[in-house]
């Protein structure tokens, strides 16, 4: 949809004109999340840089996976 795409291609300028020592992205374990997690990656990758991206998803009662 619009609002995605939209959010794509601020991510993907962000990750390509400042320089970052890595992405945390912290999601919940949900379907939903999961697509912005894929979002991410895949700004982070057209964006041309190479950064460490870090995942940690959560639960809906805050429990931290690494």
């Amino acid at each position: 949809n619009d609002f995605n795409h939209h959010l794509y291609e601020k991510c993907r300028m962000l990750f390509k004109n400042v320089n970052f020592e890595s992405v945390e992205v912290i999601t919940m374990n949900t379907s939903c999340c999961k697509v912005l997690l894929e979002m991410i990656r895949d700004a982070v990758k057209e964006s041309g840089k190479n950064y460490k991206i870090y995942e940690r998803m959560i639960t809906p009662d805050g429990e931290v996976f690494e």
